[in-house]
């Protein structure tokens, strides 16, 4: 005998039934359809409410029998549900659009209980069923990015998934799903029990309508399941989304954050006193504002401003000079006080003229400010301080020194800048250094001024003290704001930048970039051509290394290289015939055969890996590859390569996507917790990131070694990758070791591959068996590089959050 107890709806898209069998029926059949059409059958899932609140809120607790939840999604259409109990029994309800919600509401009012218990069913039983869980939802231009999370109840790894859609009318929805993930790991609430665990990705327009998504593994009964996306749901998700990744330029509440992060009033009392009192401690400093006709014409209340923020410093004894054409200081008469601090200085038109204004200066640091930028109160001191610190730590005094910076455009402060430490890949690609810079008074003469023909003066200068290594400070503070947005003179700075790759006898062309004010830069690269040792490790997974060295083969336009297959284990005939298939079919490819000694996981160890291969290439660059990679940009070896133009890189990495088109890796920092994390991960290929930083080089600490390049000459140098660490944490070790040994790490974007990360090994997260080997390298990692982890990774700003991977606001 069947009794129906009630049906609830949900706000997750799905209904419920509630009904009781007899004690001998013990596999019900249920069947939800669409009134209207009984082939029209909906995924269900039936649930046994087995345990004892939920089970009492359907049976009387001396009643003999089994209660049942049967979950189902909520549709446009009326429904009808069949139940069989096997024993010729059978019961049929019907689920209306408009009497299911006052049958839901009048449930939950009369009987609270079993309502609760109805729409919480699958929260009471996870083992033995199939579940699809929303894993991310991410902005791709007119496109949404959906990845879902397939966790299946069984121990098979061999049936493929499979991943579908329709709408709430009982239409198919069009989906070409990409299987991202497919693990097979001990199950989470049971380590004896299995599952495998599937992440699926696929694209649906971004106004796209609720729909209900079904899973499971061809041929394998019971494994199915099912999950519906509400389109406000897929909104809430998606506007989170947009609010992670917006990074602090995208923060609504920037202008309070600076409120609570700027000086009080207290604190610039408290400045100026100090500085009176310690007057000769502190570097003495002058302020040069520069001026012309045009600029008082255009916008004579911004240098009012200017002016007015340098009389309001709390630095004792600054000096101020405004310097002009005697044209413009007599338009500016009005504009600048009658105050002993300031000086009017006439000069020449053009850069020669700052030369001239800096000669005057009595200051030992110089202080070069533009006519739309005004400065915090306390900006000077905060410079002075950072220059007072260096030298009390016993190190040389810094040559120049930059700061963080924003605009403000109506009224409001806007579009932080929170700069990253100096590094001059990123500073030939944008001047972020910013619009004030303070210069120590030697330094224009010892580095040398540019030439009249240069504009920019700033970007010349920060680019001569970058390229002569002299020392560059960063002060994690916003102490400058522009007013309104920066045009700025691309062509002097194009020009600058020429006439950086000159002098540093380096040959490159300076194109534009992909953002606004950006330069990108190719290098020639040297005649003839170096060879380069393109490393992969390999264990089965035949298809994989197929298409990676397909790519590499089929895609280069750099020809002058070897390919080195490491073999390490392999189990599978079919991986051997493969490097039969390749060694015929180009010369340049040979297979290296690892033996397992020394330290192992399993019989693995990627950094002994990857070291043999190392001593088997004949190349003067190695560039360490993983076999679940695809090339994209043909010039990707050139663009590796020309990184090392530049005699500082000591190791570079390239831009990696996932297999749906979002970022894999566009660099890689340490958070507080000690894990290594991908700046910008998952946004849209073609996505700028905060401050360009997805969309152009820079220095990092660290680069992964999915894609990873390096000279031969400092691998040997410094002992190729540590064996301790044999399966993670291998490449950032590298990575800090180069640092450490005084090169660069270099990031470049437009060295682009597809990624299919985890493809060949598991996902420590999802595999506890792995957590533990993790854990224990970490430990390594930290204890081998302390001083990099306890005062963290300067690829972040101090005013971000470091947990963050989109540069969001640290509060």
């Amino acid at each position: 005998m069947i009794s129906i107890a009630g049906t609830v709806r949900a706000d997750n898209g799905c209904g419920y039934l509630g009904f009781t069998t007899e004690a001998g029926c013990t596999h019900p059949k249920v069947t939800v359809h669409l009134a209207e059409d009984t082939a029209a059958v909906l995924p269900t899932c039936l649930i046994e409410l087995d345990l004892p609140a939920s089970k009492a809120a359907l049976l009387p607790a001396d009643a003999d029998g089994h209660a049942w939840a049967v979950q189902f999604p909520l549709m446009q259409k009326d429904i009808s549900i069949d139940i069989e109990d096997g024993e010729g029994g059978h019961a049929e309800t019907g689920f209306s659009v408009l009497r299911s919600k006052i049958d839901s509401r009048l449930l939950t009012r009369r009987n609270p209980a079993l309502a609760a218990a109805l729409r919480h069913a699958e929260d009471t039983c996870w083992t033995g069923r199939t579940r699809l869980l929303v894993n991310g939802v991410w902005p791709a231009g007119n496109e949404t990015v959906l990845r879902w999370q397939a966790i299946y109840a069984t121990d098979s790894a061999d049936a493929a998934p499979w991943l579908s859609a329709m709408d709430t009318q009982g239409n198919d929805f069009p989906l070409s799903p990409i299987v991202m993930e497919d693990h097979l790991v001990p199950a989470e609430r049971d380590q004896l029990l299995c599952e495998r665990i599937v992440t699926f990705s696929c694209r649906v327009p971004a106004d796209v309508p609720d729909l209900i998504f079904r899973t499971g593994l061809a041929g394998a009964e019971g494994t199915e399941g099912f999950s519906v996306l509400l389109a406000s749901e897929e909104r809430r998700l998606l506007d989170e989304t947009r609010a992670w990744i917006a990074g602090a330029s995208g923060d609504p509440a920037y202008e309070h954050w600076l409120d609570c992060h700027r000086s009080s009033w207290r604190d610039l009392e408290l400045e100026r006193a100090v500085s009176k009192k310690k007057h000769d401690e502190l570097p003495s400093m002058t302020g040069i504002l520069h001026i012309s006709a045009e600029d008082i014409q255009k916008r004579s209340e911004q240098i009012r401003r200017a002016v007015r923020s340098l009389q309001q410093q709390t630095l004792s004894g600054l000096e101020c000079i405004v310097a002009g054409t005697a044209e413009a200081l007599a338009a500016a008469k009005d504009l600048v006080p009658a105050d002993e601090g300031f000086v009017m200085q006439e000069i020449p038109a053009g850069p020669e003229g700052i030369r001239a204004a800096a000669e005057k200066a009595s200051g030992s640091y110089l202080l070069l400010l533009d006519a739309d930028v005004f400065l915090e109160p306390d900006a000077c001191w905060r410079l002075a301080e950072a220059v007072a610190e260096a030298q009390k730590q016993g190190k040389e005094a810094p040559a120049l020194l930059y700061a963080d910076s924003d605009e403000l455009a109506d009224g409001h402060f806007c579009n932080p800048s929170f700069k990253t430490f100096p590094n001059l890949g990123k500073l030939t690609s944008m001047d972020y250094f910013g619009p004030v810079v303070a210069v120590r008074r030697d330094v224009p003469e010892l580095v040398g001024w540019p030439s009249p023909l240069c504009g920019e003066l700033l970007y010349d200068l920060d680019l001569r003290v970058m390229e002569q290594g002299l020392p560059a400070f960063h002060v994690s503070k916003v102490l400058s704001h522009r007013q309104g947005q920066n045009t700025g003179d691309w062509t002097g700075r194009k020009r600058a930048l020429e006439d950086h790759f000159k002098r540093a006898r380096i040959a490159a062309s300076v194109l534009d970039g992909p953002c606004p004010g950006t330069f990108r830069i190719r290098y020639a690269l040297p005649e003839p051509a170096p060879l380069i040792s393109i490393i992969i490790p390999s264990k089965n997974h035949r298809s994989l290394l197929s298409k990676c060295v397909s790519s590499i083969l089929d895609k280069s336009s750099y020809k002058n290289f070897e390919i080195v297959i490491v073999e390490n284990n392999s189990t599978e005939p079919a991986t051997f015939e493969l490097y039969e298939k390749l060694k015929e079919t180009d010369s340049r490819i040979c297979i290296e055969t690892w033996k397992p000694e020394g330290k192992t996981e399993g019989g693995f160890n990627y950094s002994a890996i990857v070291n043999a291969g190392a001593r088997a290439a004949k190349g003067e660059y190695l560039l360490f590859l993983n076999n679940d990679t695809e090339v994209i940009a043909a010039d990707w070896l050139e663009e590796l390569l020309g990184c090392f133009m530049r005699k500082e890189v000591g190791a570079a990495g390239a831009k990696l996507l996932f297999e749906d088109g979002l970022i894999q890796h566009a660099g890689m920092t340490a958070n507080p917790n000690c894990d290594n994390a991908h700046f910008n991960q998952n946004l849209a290929a073609d996505a700028w990131g905060y401050e360009c930083s997805a969309a152009l080089p820079s220095d990092m600490n660290m680069v992964t070694g999915a894609c990873q390049m390096t000279r031969r000459d400092i691998f040997e140098q410094l002992g190729g990758y540590d064996e301790e660490l044999a399966v993670g944490f291998n490449d950032s070790d590298y990575c800090l070791r180069v640092r450490e040994a005084g090169y660069a790490v270099a990031f470049t974007p437009y060295a682009l591959l597809h990624h299919r990360e985890f493809s060949s090994r598991g996902r420590e997260a999802a595999d506890i068996r792995l957590k533990s080997r993790l854990l224990q390298e970490k430990a390594y990692m930290i204890a081998k590089h302390p001083a990099f982890y306890a005062q963290g990774d300067e690829t972040i700003n101090e005013n971000l959050d470091r947990f963050s991977n989109y540069f969001s606001l640290r509060w």
